[in-house]
């Protein structure tokens, strides 16, 4: 980039190699913690911003353990899983939902 596409209002990123760009593994996991939120938050009328990896399902979104169940038979559909038999109470945050679907999925 030179000084003179600076000064022209327009940015050019003029030799980038196009592997910089590639997406890392923790861009995956954004993805997928911002994907395991919207299906919170569309699922359990919760707002998105009320909601992140550390929240514990019960205590600060309100959810029950069937609600689980049903989240994540939701999340098995929406990432083509087959989550091996979790029990619904053994999941307590938003992180361990995370970790579970990121390692299904790999």
């Amino acid at each position: 980039m030179t000084r003179s596409d600076l000064s022209g209002g327009q940015t050019s990123f003029r030799g980038c190699n196009s592997g910089f760009f590639k997406t890392t593994k923790l861009d995956k996991m954004t993805k997928l913690e911002e994907k395991i939120i919207n299906l919170i938050s569309e699922n359990l009328g919760v707002a998105k911003q009320e909601i992140t990896p550390e929240s514990s399902l019960r205590k600060d979104l309100g959810v029950e353990t069937l609600t689980i169940a049903d989240l994540l038979a939701k999340i098995q559909e929406e990432f083509n899983l087959e989550l091996e038999e979790v029990e619904a109470e053994k999941i307590k945050t938003v992180r361990q939902l995370i970790n579970l679907v990121a390692t299904e999925a790999e």
